[in-house]
């Protein structure tokens, strides 16, 4: 099997794993309650798990976004670090 089958027979399940958290009301309702309103508290979320990095790590790891959509979420002053945001991020997908 080659990679991009991989990819291709895996990602939907992905898509809709993922998807069960990420938007749903609970966590959407989470980040407004933090200033997060949806995608602010995806990207810091999931890229929060990096660590304090830059956004071009943060792209990188992403790998689907453009840059100038990561680096204008990244960028963004919050009153969270990005660490803090990923702890909520998580708990929500608990």
């Amino acid at each position: 099997m080659t990679p991009l089958e991989i990819v291709q027979i895996t990602s939907p399940q992905i898509n809709v794993s993922g998807a069960a958290f990420y938007f749903h009301p609970d966590t959407l309702a989470r980040g407004q309650e933090l200033g997060l309103r949806g995608f602010p508290f995806y990207f810091l979320g999931r890229g929060g798990l990096l660590g304090e990095v830059d956004a071009a790590a943060v792209t990188e790891a992403f790998g689907y976004f453009h840059a100038s959509i990561i680096e204008a979420m990244w960028g963004r002053e919050f009153g969270l670090t990005h660490t803090e945001v990923a702890r909520e991020y998580l708990a929500c997908g608990a």
